[in-house]
């Protein structure tokens, strides 16, 4: 007699008919499942944004000469869990003058933007971030360039926040008042910072914040090479953000990045 045991069904993922089927229903079922997903260097989710995200310190630095990296150093060690933002202004340089953003911690480093792909003698503004893993002894952050260029250094510390973005954008303006991009916001607690950086000013210049910011760091000295400044909003509802800072100089060629970081889940 022939064996009338019952099998289990077995899913023969041999044949490319049924392969097809379960991609499909996998991929059905990814759709049905995903959350709210980040932009930028990381592609994990964080729904919600919880974390309340506060400005530490910031610190900067220039150069009047035109080196391959500068540094600056905290003045208060930045603490573990932390991150540390790096932005950096350069040019005029050559058409391609890379640049690398480290610290004497060890502590990994991604672009977040760049603004514009420098050409010539257009000028260049770069957003960077680093959770903050090991803090020991003096902390100091450094851009180093491939070739020699004029550059500006501005070093900040938060709490609450991560290196992922929720959305980013840029401009350049070669007048005051200076856009800096437009963004409309995903996740609800959010850290959104305005960087501006403009080529050599005539003279001292001062710059006043986009609406609603706070300016933390800001370089106003020709004599000590590129000027520029860094302001920044602490958000808690989705929004679409349009910060634009105002100078007492009109400077061509001013790359302004805004950029929104998502808080601690």
């Amino acid at each position: 007699m022939p064996n009338s045991e019952k099998r289990p069904a077995v899913l023969v993922l041999s044949d490319p008919r049924t392969l097809r089927r379960v991609l499909v229903l996998l991929a059905c079922l990814a759709f049905a499942l995903q959350g709210s997903y980040i932009v930028g260097p990381t592609s994990s989710s964080i729904t919600p944004s919880t974390g309340n995200p506060a400005f530490v310190q910031a610190v900067e630095a220039h150069t009047a000469g035109t080196p391959t990296n500068l540094s600056v150093s905290f003045g208060s060690l930045p603490v573990v869990a932390h991150v540390v933002i790096v932005g950096v202004v350069s040019g005029p340089g050559p058409a391609d003058h890379t640049a690398q953003v480290t610290d004497n911690q060890a502590n990994g480093y991604s672009r977040l933007l760049i603004q514009p792909n420098i050409a010539g003698t257009v000028q260049r503004a770069d957003l960077w971030c680093a959770p903050v893993a090991t803090s020991t002894g003096t902390f100091t952050a450094t851009v180093t360039f491939s070739t020699n260029t004029l550059m500006g250094i501005f070093a900040l510390e938060y709490s609450g926040t991560t290196c992922n973005m929720d959305k980013a954008a840029a401009a350049n303006t070669n007048t005051s008042p200076y856009n800096c991009g437009s963004i409309t916001t995903v996740n609800a607690k959010d850290l959104v910072l305005a960087f501006l950086g403009t080529n050599p000013a005539l003279a001292a210049v001062t710059y006043t914040a986009p609406t609603g910011f706070t300016i933390r760091k800001s370089q106003t000295d020709p004599t000590l090479g590129l000027t520029g400044s860094i302001a920044d909003k602490i958000v808690s509802g989705t929004a679409t953000f349009t910060p634009t800072y105002t100078a007492t100089q009109n400077v061509v060629t001013s790359p302004c990045i805004t950029s929104a970081l998502i808080s601690t889940p």
